[in-house]
C-alpha cells in the first residue's frame, strides 16, 4: 500500500467510527447539512462562494450532491481564499 492509500483508508476508518459524525447523519444515512442559528448573514450553501471560486468548482460541488458546507468548512473556506 502507498502512503496515499493509507491516509485515506485512515481518513475513511475515522470518518465511519466517529461519533461526531453519526451525529451529523440522518437515519438514512444522508449528511444533515450544518445549519447555524447565528444570523442569515452566515450563508452555508456553497452558492455563497460564488464570487470567490470557479463555475467549475462549484458545478463539480453540485454533481457530487453537496449544498451546504459543514462547520468546519463554513468556519475554514473564506479566510482560507482570503488568504
Amino acid at each position: 500500500e502507498s502512503v496515499e492509500e493509507k491516509v485515506e483508508q485512515n481518513e475513511f476508518n475515522v470518518t465511519e467510527n466517529s461519533d461526531s459524525a453519526k451525529e451529523n447523519e440522518s437515519e438514512d444515512g444522508k449528511h444533515i447539512p450544518f445549519n447555524p442559528t447565528a444570523s442569515s448573514s452566515e450563508e452555508t450553501s456553497f452558492e455563497s462562494l460564488k464570487e470567490s471560486v470557479s463555475g467549475k468548482t462549484l458545478k463539480a460541488i453540485s454533481d457530487m450532491g453537496f449544498t451546504h458546507m459543514t462547520e468546519i468548512q463554513h468556519k475554514s473556506i473564506a479566510p482560507l481564499l482570503n488568504g
